[in-house]
């Protein structure tokens, strides 16, 4: 048996937006423009559409096309 220990994804982001070791997603636009989020702000925009998907009575496990 290992000794491998499970963190969640949630969690793994968390801690990179604490402590970050460089972008989170590089944006590559085809007119050649480059933008780059930190894990602070994807943990921030995953909150917030989590939070409008929920007004909208979206739940875990339903699917959002």
């Amino acid at each position: 048996m290992s000794n491998t220990t499970f963190e969640s994804f949630p969690a793994i982001v968390e801690r990179l937006a604490a402590d970050p070791p460089g972008p989170a997603l590089i944006e590559l636009a085809r007119d050649g423009s480059r933008d780059e989020y930190s894990f602070a702000e994807v943990l921030d925009a995953s909150a917030r559409y989590g939070g409008a998907f929920a007004a909208q009575g979206v739940g875990a496990g339903d699917v959002v096309v």
